[in-house]
């Protein structure tokens, strides 16, 4: 095979050898985020650059009845809802994520950047030492190549406390 940049066509062996590479790149992946307490930082690492944060919707809300067992409440407190996409240096969809922050479980400087700012909730929490919890990961479906590769759902603790509930799905840009 020429490497002179000259139009060669590939072998539909080593096309199928690609394929079945990019499971095992997807299964590193999430051991590497279910490891790890910050997905941002994972993904800067993973991808080696910068990764950027896109906020699609933000808003304070109230918690849903089903919701309160999944952040340890009893009673209804402030939160906000955030949807956010994850991107690369080359504004390439690596992640699309939602979020439920606990307000009165953060301080208030937090708080306020989370209400402002654009900077990602893992880095926003990162000088309270959050931990992550991994609750759920479910493997996309490789019949579609749109299909997202893996979604997972955790729950962002501090201090022993949950302070936010997270549901991410991981796009086959992220493996590119």
């Amino acid at each position: 095979m020429s490497f002179d940049g000259s139009a060669e066509s590939v072998p539909a062996d080593h096309v199928a050898v690609t394929e079945r590479a990019i499971r095992p790149d997807s299964e590193r992946l999430i051991r590497l985020l279910r490891d790890s307490d910050s997905a941002t930082r994972t993904l800067a690492a993973w991808t080696g650059g910068p990764v950027l944060l896109e906020v699609v919707d933000r808003h304070d809300d109230r918690l849903s009845a089903t919701e309160f067992a999944d952040l340890d409440l009893w009673r209804p407190e402030p939160v906000q809802r955030r949807k956010i996409r994850l991107l690369d240096n080359r504004n390439r969809v690596l992640s699309e994520a939602t979020a439920i922050v606990v307000l009165g479980r953060v301080p208030y400087r937090t708080a306020l950047a989370l209400r402002d700012g654009d900077v990602p909730l893992g880095l926003l929490l990162a000088p309270l030492h959050p931990k992550r919890h991994t609750l759920s990961v479910v493997r996309g479906s490789d019949d579609q190549p749109d299909n997202p590769l893996f979604d997972i759902t955790a729950r962002l603790d501090v201090g022993g406390s949950p302070v936010a509930f997270v549901r991410e799905r991981y796009l086959p840009e992220v493996l590119l």
